[in-house]
């Protein structure tokens, strides 16, 4: 590489860093800004994060199953029989034996036709929201529903109706959607399904529709 080249690279690497930097202030001075925090030791109601010994009110093993003993040892079992990784996708190589025991299970425990199981919740609503709706429909989302559900939408290219959801009455809601379906092909609504007030709005959405 010459050096003229060389110095061209450096260049373009100091104009990335002067942008980077620029964006960063704006998100400190915002507040925003956010870092990795480091965790050591099994997940487990008290845990060492950042060197400290404290008491983990933010994570999701709301069962305390992963340092299970039974869920341990099945996972070391499945790692000698299938590996550590699937291989590809599903579409492709990943279908594994296991991924439809388990979704024939799920669909049998609750009760349905089949299941589809994620290995994420964001994976879900990514996958979900683009086969439910699209160019035509009109999805209404809570304007606190998680980045998951926002990009979802996106992904699906479909209208959406941002407002504050969670907060409104029977009589607010029945309103927003009569307004929306006038133009809308379908209407959906999407919330969080982990809150005592989507449980309360779902509880009521056939109100809403039927009064």
């Amino acid at each position: 590489m010459s050096r003229e080249a060389a110095h061209n690279i450096y260049n373009r690497g100091s104009a990335l860093d002067a942008v980077a930097d620029e964006i960063l202030d704006g998100i400190r001075d915002r507040g925003t800004y956010r870092r990795m925090r480091v965790l050591d030791g099994l997940q487990a109601p008290r845990m060492t994060v950042d060197g400290r010994d404290v008491m983990l009110f933010a994570g999701s093993n709301y069962l305390d199953l992963a340092r299970h003993p039974e869920v341990i040892e099945a996972a070391e079992r499945a790692s000698r029989e299938y590996g550590c990784a699937a291989g590809g996708s599903r579409l492709i190589t990943g279908n594994l034996v296991c991924h439809e025991a388990l979704e024939e299970e799920l669909a049998s425990f609750f009760q349905t036709e089949a299941a589809l199981a994620f290995n994420t919740g964001y994976m879900a609503n990514v996958g979900v929201i683009p086969a439910i709706v699209g160019a035509g429909d009109v999805l209404l989302s809570d304007e606190l529903n998680h980045a998951s559900i926002i990009d979802g939408a996106k992904l699906a290219r479909t209208e959406v109706a941002t407002s504050e959801l969670l907060g409104l009455q029977l009589s607010g809601l029945r309103h927003a959607l009569v307004t929306r379906c006038i133009k809308a092909g379908s209407e959906f609504i999407w919330t969080p399904n982990s809150t005592s007030q989507a449980n309360e709005l779902r509880d009521g959405l056939a109100k809403a529709l039927y009064a």
